[in-house]
């Protein structure tokens, strides 16, 4: 009896491979590492798109700020929590 390749069997001296024999074996502890890479690529690239896209007021705008909001939140960060 002859099997179609897509059921992955043995015919006599002939091997037809299952679907998980072509799958890349990939390790799934590194999943989560591989998604969190793709979302900083992501969140780069949108960054870079907005500052391309911005007007250079706006830009400087943002720039000009970026040390007070790091202060706001470092003191944020300091204070104990109840």
């Amino acid at each position: 009896m002859v099997m179609p390749p897509s059921l992955g069997v043995r015919d006599g001296p002939t091997f037809y491979p299952t679907l998980e024999e072509h799958v890349l074996p990939i390790d799934p502890l590194l999943i989560p590492f591989v998604l969190v890479a793709l979302g900083i690529l992501c969140a780069a690239a949108v960054c870079i798109v907005a500052l391309i896209r911005a007007e250079r007021t706006d830009v400087v705008a943002v720039v000009r700020a970026l040390p007070e909001l790091a202060s706001t939140l470092a003191r944020y960060r300091r204070r104990p929590r109840r």
